[in-house]
C-alpha cells in the first residue's frame, strides 16, 4: 500500500474510532489526549496563517516549503500533483494567474493521541482566471493531513480541496 494511501486509511480509521485513545480509560486518556489536541491545533492553525501570508505573497518558495517530501496535492479537474517537483509546478502556475486569490480557514483540526499526525477540515474562497482571462470566484472545502517530521516540524503529507459552487 503505497504512502497517500496508509496515511488516508488511517485518517479514516482515526475519524471512525476516535482514534488509539479511545481505548484508554477516560481517567488516563482524556488529560494527555486534550494537551497533545490542543498542542497539534495551535501549531497546524499558525502553520495555515503562515501558509496564508506565503501564497498572499505569491511567494513560490515559503508556498511549496509547507510539503513534506512525498506529499501529494489533488485539484479539482487537474493531474495528481506527487512529490516536490510536481508540487511546484502546480503552485508556479497558479500564482501566476493575475486574478489569483485564495483565503482558507481551517474549521477543525484533529491529532493522533500521539501527536505525530493531524488532519484539518476547512473553507476557502478561491479566485482565478476564467478561460477568457475575467476573475471567477468560488468557494471550496479541503481535506489537509499534516505530520510530523523527524525534526519535529509539520509538513503537509495530503492537500486536497474541492469546490463546492
Amino acid at each position: 500500500m503505497n504512502k497517500t494511501l496508509r496515511i488516508l486509511s488511517a485518517v479514516t480509521l482515526f475519524a471512525i474510532t476516535g482514534g488509539p485513545a479511545a481505548a484508554q480509560t477516560k481517567s488516563t486518556a482524556k488529560p494527555k489526549k486534550m494537551m497533545v489536541q490542543n498542542a497539534v491545533e495551535a501549531k497546524i492553525r499558525a502553520l495555515d496563517a503562515e501558509w496564508q501570508s506565503a501564497v498572499t505573497a505569491k511567494d513560490l518558495d515559503r508556498t511549496v516549503s509547507f510539503y513534506a517530501q512525498d506529499a501529494v496535492m489533488l485539484i479539482p479537474g487537474a493531474a495528481l500533483a506527487r512529490g516536490p517537483d510536481a508540487i511546484r509546478a502546480s503552485w508556479k502556475l497558479t500564482l501566476a494567474d493575475p486574478n489569483f486569490a485564495v483565503k482558507f480557514s481551517p474549521l477543525d483540526v484533529q491529532a493522533d493521541r500521539y501527536g505525530h499526525m493531524a488532519y484539518e477540515i476547512g473553507e476557502y474562497l478561491f479566485t482565478g482566471s476564467d478561460s477568457q482571462g475575467h476573475a471567477r470566484t468560488s468557494k471550496g472545502k479541503y481535506v489537509g493531513v499534516w505530520s510530523r517530521q523527524s525534526d519535529g516540524s509539520w509538513k503537509a503529507e495530503v492537500d486536497c480541496p474541492t469546490t463546492t459552487q
